[in-house]
């Protein structure tokens, strides 16, 4: 008989002042039940007790409490070894601790009154290609860390575009990042119930690893970014983010941060992959380059 990997589904019952765990509990575990052994609790010790899971869930909804001591470091570890950690809606409240902040890759900051949104899936991620949908849901709006992130999901809101879940690598583990979840109708979308299932494919690895994943994440070393600045000097961004294969936000972010200054971080309105990868300064090259080597030469660029 093979044995199933085991997962771990962690909310909040008593108390939550927000985001109740009942009914999101059994639709989560009847979800991942077919190709997991799935725990669910609300005790958030289990935070600490993760060796043989495979796979966390976090739907706590702990935004203004700070988690049991040792908690950040416990899922930080199970993560950095080859765990995979899922966040739904609220689930994100890990950020609580500073070490879960830069290892999801953003928190939450607001949100406006809950409304009608329709979520689209991004062309960069595992989700590309699936069918979006609409529901009634709290637009999260959130601050990045500045830890290199692949967008998943994205979300309409008064004309605006805005990012609606991640992913990303640390180490030998992953992290997924989902927006919708406010309550139990959220789980009662087919659509979602299919994204969720194939987050949590891909946090185990059970999913054939998306290569702009692995590049994104990278460590860089402060000698590579000295580097890539002085090329930068040399040869322009547009030669210098082709070369390496970073994004020119990555490219700026360095510069900036070497000049004293901050590079915006802020989560704010998108547009497609603009805010994320082609920086005004890039623009500006692109534009100098097709100016003088045509439009054939700089697209192949």
């Amino acid at each position: 008989m093979v044995m199933k990997k085991k997962a771990l589904i962690v909310g909040t019952y008593v108390n939550a002042p927000y985001h109740p765990f009942q009914q999101v509990d059994h639709a989560l575990a009847e979800l991942l039940a077919p190709n997991f052994d799935v725990t669910v609790t609300d005790d958030l010790s289990a935070f600490r007790a993760l060796a043989g899971f495979i796979l966390c869930v976090s739907y706590i909804d702990m935004f203004d409490a700070a988690l049991p001591e040792g908690t950040g470091e416990a899922i930080l570890s199970f993560v950095r070894g080859g765990g995979g950690l899922l966040c739904l809606h609220n689930g994100i409240s890990l950020q609580t601790d500073e070490r879960l902040f830069h290892l999801i890759g953003g928190k939450f900051t607001e949100h406006p009154p809950q409304t009608e949104l329709r979520f689209t899936p991004a062309e960069d991620g595992f989700l590309q290609g699936m069918e979006g949908f609409s529901m009634s849901e709290e637009p999260y709006q959130f601050e990045m860390s500045g830890d290199e992130v692949v967008p998943l999901l994205r979300y309409q809101y008064e004309g605006r575009e805005y990012l609606g879940g991640w992913c990303r690598t640390e180490e030998k583990g992953r992290v997924v990042f989902l927006t919708p979840g406010h309550n139990i109708a959220a789980f009662r979308f087919a659509a979602y119930l299919i994204m969720i299932k194939k987050s949590a494919e891909w946090a185990i690895g059970e999913q054939r690893p998306d290569p702009r994943v692995e590049k994104k994440t990278r460590h860089y070393t402060p000698e590579f970014k000295a580097a890539a600045l002085a090329m930068m000097e040399e040869k322009g961004a547009v030669a210098t983010v082709k070369e390496l294969g970073i994004s020119s936000y990555t490219l700026y972010d360095w510069k900036s941060k070497a000049e004293g200054q901050k590079y915006p971080r802020r989560q704010g309105p998108l547009s497609g992959k603009a805010r994320k990868r082609y920086t005004p300064e890039f623009k500006t090259e692109v534009i100098a380059y097709y100016q003088s080597h045509g439009a054939r030469e700089t697209l192949q660029k």
